[in-house]
């Protein structure tokens, strides 16, 4: 979701926290739809997606997701569906796209997410040097006794420190 939007979601710290409505449905042919709930409402304006749809205060997802399936002109075949994709999600989108076999689409982004535009270089260069600034200020010390907790605690206080908007990979 992330990757494929642009949006600042901490997805690491659980999946579980974010919106069920936070969606992004990409037919083969054409532009993507993003729905997004009102808590993440706030953030339609940071994704490259042209139709970001926020759902309103006490307006219905299954009635959204419907529309969704109308606007993309959807007749039948294969849906792919993310890993993370909550269940009442499913539900929704099952009834919506009548017909439907259901794939998990995990690794579809795969190939496209090792072919690096440059400024994605760009960013990984400045994440290699970040680390390595914060893992020199780390490393010198780590003291017998030390847990990892205390550690991880250090280095996500130093990277958030340098500009880092979260820790990939947490020790």
């Amino acid at each position: 979701f992330q990757y494929l939007t642009g949006l600042p979601v901490e997805w690491r710290r659980g999946v579980d926290l974010m919106h069920s409505e936070d969606n992004v449905f990409v037919p083969r042919v054409g532009e993507p739809i993003l729905t997004l709930s009102p808590g993440s409402g706030r953030h339609s304006e940071d994704s490259w997606i042209g139709d970001t749809r926020v759902i309103e205060k006490g307006e219905s997802y299954p009635d959204v997701v419907k529309k969704v399936s109308m606007d993309l002109d959807w007749e039948q075949g294969r849906i792919g569906v993310g890993e993370h994709v909550r269940g009442s999600t499913w539900r929704e989108v099952a009834r919506s796209f009548k017909g439907a076999s259901f794939r998990g689409a995990g690794n579809l982004m795969d190939d496209l997410r090792m072919i690096k535009e440059p400024g994605e270089i760009e960013a990984l260069r400045k994440v290699a040097k970040v680390t390595d600034e914060v893992m020199g200020e780390v490393i010198p010390g780590i003291e017998s006794g030390t847990t990892q907790n205390e550690i991880r605690i250090v280095i996500e206080m130093l990277a958030r420190k340098a500009g880092a908007s979260d820790i990939s990979f947490p020790p």
